[in-house]
């Protein structure tokens, strides 16, 4: 059994109405699992990701795993929570080039325009300390960063474009 949410709207925090930002509050996703052979009773703050939920069925359900698959398999973490690992994720933002770079601990935030935020998301769970313009967090930004792609795949063809064929 798998219980999972749609991640969150804004209601007014930090004057934004609905969802079209990279902050937690748009992306948090409550995710419980329960079955035979799953750890009972556990939490874990591993940061993980909704594109690992099917890898993590594939696997749960006994069938070939699928390299080309994005994301991975949670399944030895739901089994021994213990053995949990953090990792940097990747959120992208609708603009190309923006994104979040999150763990456990902070969200790094590029915007395609070019502006950066930082949060320590363990002391600034709300997110309203923006930690990017101070030099000492610089190391942070860079590690967070280097995880991040590259470059990004360009942009589809605008919605006006778009025509259905049948």
């Amino acid at each position: 059994v798998i219980f999972w949410s749609y991640q969150g709207y804004h209601h007014g925090e930090k004057g934004q109405w609905g969802k079209p930002t990279l902050w937690k509050r748009t992306a948090n996703i409550p995710c419980i699992w329960a079955g035979p052979g799953l750890a009972r009773g556990a939490s874990v703050g591993a940061t993980v990701s909704a594109i690992d939920l099917f890898p993590t069925l594939v696997e749960l359900g006994g069938l070939a795993p699928d390299a080309s698959l994005a994301g991975v398999s949670l399944a030895s973490t739901l089994r021994e929570p213990a053995l949990a690992k953090d990792r940097h994720l990747l959120l992208c933002e609708i603009r190309q080039g923006g994104y979040a770079m999150t763990n456990s601990r902070w969200r790094s935030l590029h915007y395609a325009e070019g502006g950066e935020e930082l949060y320590d998301v363990v002391k600034d769970p709300n997110e309203w300390d923006n930690l990017a313009p101070q030099e000492k967090y610089r190391p942070v930004m860079a590690e967070l960063r280097q995880s991040a792609p590259k470059q990004f795949a360009p942009p589809g063809p605008e919605s006006n474009e778009l025509h259905l064929v049948t």
